[in-house]
């Protein structure tokens, strides 16, 4: 509470701040006095222009999972740890995992995973799936479903809002598997 605004020299204004369901508040910069950093309400007596600027924290699991996120689809629940780690849809992915690749965690079919993988030629495999803008993609090749120490990174791609597609342009063996991985930039 306050707002940007002049004062008459020699009054005081006061700004009071409080935290919402996501946030906590983590004090204040700028110019605030040593010792009320941390204080909800400061008087502050106006002597000659001022700015000072309130800062807060997101609230997040253990895993970094922002609880705003969280709420979206259950109600928060004292043991968020435990919830990171459940599959609430049944796709194989976590809460933490359909968190990192921004799909819901109670829809079974929203889930990351290629759409299509195209043969185009003898040495070009067109890969493709649906990704988002606010996370980046890797997409590895490997000899085998099991040979994930050898598997080589094909391309690292920033997401869209539709679908983005990756060429393979050297397969080097007919019967290679690849592999999706989504992390935040």
């Amino acid at each position: 509470n306050g707002a940007n605004e002049w004062l008459a020299l020699g009054s005081t204004g006061t700004l009071s701040v409080s935290g919402s369901a996501y946030y906590v508040f983590d004090g204040w910069t700028g110019d605030v006095l040593i010792g009320e950093e941390t204080n909800t309400v400061l008087h502050v007596l106006m002597q000659r222009a001022m700015h000072l600027t309130a800062d807060f924290i997101q609230l997040t699991t253990s895993n970094g999972i922002p609880y705003a996120w969280i709420d979206q689809y259950y109600s928060l629940t004292n043991d968020l740890d435990l919830l990171e780690l459940a599959d609430t849809d049944g796709d194989s992915m976590t809460t933490l995992q359909e968190y990192t690749a921004d799909t819901s965690p109670i829809v079974d079919t929203d889930r990351l995973q290629f759409d299509s993988i195209k043969k185009q030629s003898p040495t070009r495999i067109r890969l493709r799936f649906k990704s988002k803008a606010s996370r980046r993609y890797k997409v590895y090749r490997s000899f085998g479903v099991v040979a994930t120490n050898t598997a080589v990174i094909i391309n690292d791609v920033p997401g869209s809002t539709s679908t983005t597609q990756v060429i393979d342009i050297s397969p080097l063996f007919s019967d290679a598997t690849y592999w999706l991985q989504v992390y935040i930039p």
